[in-house]
């Protein structure tokens, strides 16, 4: 008699053994879609700042399919009464967290980030809604300096677009992933043999159920429980980049209580979901273990260097072939193009990894752009060089505190201004570079997903209403960040003692 085993597992770092289906395990992960993965890093280039961190999206996805197989059956141990998904309904969770990032693009967010921009642009001179980024994307912000000491086969017609339009908090990622799934031979790998909805585990990982009422939370419990925990601020996908980044980076102040976590997590059949009341300070130290993520890695000068420099570079590259000015045997590619490449070429998408963004830099490298910015850019990556921080601005407070004020940098951001501060360091106006956002980090947002808290058969619809939590006392406030680079030390040097003499004239007057 024969003998096949059911299941398939793997051993990953953070959680062991992790179990998949036989047929998930050889349709999925075998696929050439999945498999891409494997080739984009999570952390972009931070690896350049922190050798270790060379996990990819492939582990990342495995990871998210671990704890959200947790949840589930910590839902299933206690509250087995409460909690009733049918088997199908599980499987098709379990499959959008498997698949949430399987639209990701070269260096992750990096490349996402440039596009958006782009997209924006285009859009703001055609009078169109901005979309919503990596970051929040409010208006400029005002804050306190310092200087640093050194054919479609689309499943939703309607929301097809030749503009960048997005639905709900969907991030432009997830709607590649949903092109991938639906495009490609995914669609009845998923459909035909693991006999499941595309269109179904689409939704889940692009959250677009962010408005339910109980009734629809009673009849599709399978929805909303994908909401809740992948695309949250307290879901699988939150919960593996922070323990797996900070295991990879060794930046240890990432790291958070995981398996108290996950015995406190808690949902109901009227789509609340949350933690238990003697889970409170898990959850609390979930969220400070995030900012202190975003701080110490994402925020860093060095990866934040190296990251606005990538991206710069692509969205510069945009630029230069809208103009036609980009030679015709580089390739780049806008968010219109990707679509059509899933659409059309499908197979093309494989290719469109790291390993893609490097070899542009050595093409561009290698041809005749003369473009002093680019040029520049080419040369640090190829050196795995970030931009040198001449100066930064950070403030930790609410939206109303923010915008009340004066900001060195704001005022550099004028054309005008930024030439005199170029003219008084003695350096080209292009060495002086300024992103025009600032990062933003938010520790908890009352205004999206109300964590609930259980407290037997109470609940309590929203943490912010318990006067137990420290949540209290940072609800609203932001941590804003922006700085200033430049493309050496010698050039560092001389904008940081030219902004010196400016900044106490700006401090003295206010404004020039």
């Amino acid at each position: 008699m024969s003998f096949e085993k059911r299941y398939r597992q793997f051993y990953d770092n953070i959680y062991g053994f992790v179990k998949l289906c036989r047929e998930e395990y050889d349709e999925i992960l075998h696929d050439p879609y999945f498999l891409r993965l494997h080739n984009i890093k999570q952390m972009g280039l931070c690896h350049y700042v922190f050798p270790d961190a060379l996990h990819t999206r492939y582990s990342h996805s495995l990871g998210v399919y671990s704890i959200m197989q947790k949840i589930i059956a910590a839902q299933e141990e206690n509250y087995l009464d409460l909690f009733k998904l049918a088997d199908d309904d599980k499987r098709s969770i379990l499959l959008s967290a498997l698949l949430h990032d399987v639209g990701h693009l070269p260096l992750s967010h990096t490349i996402e980030v440039a596009l958006e921009r782009f997209h924006e642009e285009d859009k703001e001179e055609e009078h169109s809604d901005p979309i919503e980024g990596i970051f929040e994307n409010d208006q400029e912000i005002p804050i306190a300096t310092k200087v640093e000491q050194k054919g479609s086969q689309f499943p939703n017609d309607n929301l097809r677009t030749e503009k960048v339009k997005l639905e709900d908090d969907t991030k432009l990622h997830e709607e590649l992933g949903e092109y991938v799934i639906t495009c490609t031979a995914l669609k009845s790998k998923v459909e035909a043999k693991l006999d499941l909805n595309v269109n179904k585990i689409a939704s889940g990982f692009k959250g677009i159920t962010s408005e339910v009422d109980k009734e629809e939370a009673k009849q599709n419990p399978a929805l909303v429980f994908a909401r809740n925990f992948l695309h949250s601020q307290l879901d699988a996908d939150r919960i593996d980049y922070l323990l797996r980044d900070a295991s990879f980076s060794g930046v240890r102040s990432g790291a958070f209580d995981f398996d108290k976590l996950i015995t406190e997590i808690r949902y109901d059949d009227e789509g609340n979901y949350g933690v238990n009341y003697s889970g409170i300070r898990a959850i609390e130290q979930f969220f400070m273990s995030r900012f202190a993520a975003y701080t110490q890695i994402v925020f860093n000068k060095k990866v934040h260097g190296l990251d606005y420099m990538a991206g710069d570079f692509y969205y510069r590259l945009l630029k230069l072939r809208q103009k036609g000015d980009l030679p015709s045997d580089i390739v780049i590619y806008s968010f219109k193009d990707i679509k059509a490449m899933l659409e059309k070429k499908p197979d093309d998408f494989l290719r469109f990894t790291d390993d893609y963004f490097h070899s542009l830099v050595q093409k561009v490298d290698d041809s005749n752009i003369d473009d002093y910015t680019i040029k520049q850019y080419v040369m640090l990556l190829k050196n795995r060089t970030p931009l040198k921080s001449v100066a930064y601005e950070e403030f930790f407070a609410t939206d109303a505190e923010f915008k009340r004020r004066d900001s060195f940098i704001s005022y550099l951001k004028n054309p005008e201004n930024k030439e005199k501060l170029a003219h008084s360091a003695g350096v080209q106006y292009d060495d002086i570079i300024i992103p025009q956002k600032p990062l933003k980090v938010t520790i908890f947002d009352r205004s999206v997903d109300p964590i609930s808290i259980f407290n037997g058969e109470k609940v309590n619809k929203n943490i912010l209403d318990c006067e137990e939590t420290l949540l209290n006392l940072i609800i609203d406030k932001k941590l804003y960040l922006q700085r200033i680079f430049t493309f050496d030390e010698d050039k560092q040097e001389k904008i940081k003692k030219a902004m010196t003499e400016m900044s106490r004239a700006f401090n003295k007057k206010g404004n020039f």
